[in-house]
């Protein structure tokens, strides 16, 4: 997990303490983390909502927020 957080500009300090799973919870938050996975990496949204143990729908409302992709509705 500290691997992908490299050189997205997360703040590693706030993490401290936090279990991958808890951490990974949060990333999906992060514009640069999703940024990096979904637009670099060229993960898929499903990837994605597996690797932070979301709902599909969760990874697409963020991507939405974050211009990278359109919304459908």
């Amino acid at each position: 997990m500290w691997e992908i957080l490299g050189d997205t500009g997360i703040n590693l300090n706030q993490l401290k303490g936090l279990t991958n799973n808890a951490m990974a919870a949060k990333l999906y938050t992060s514009e640069s983390f999703m940024r990096k996975r979904y637009v670099m990496d060229k993960k898929t949204p499903e990837e994605i909502a597996k690797e932070c143990g979301v709902s599909l729908e969760t990874i697409y409302v963020y991507l939405a927020k974050f211009g990278l992709r359109k919304s459908k509705r």
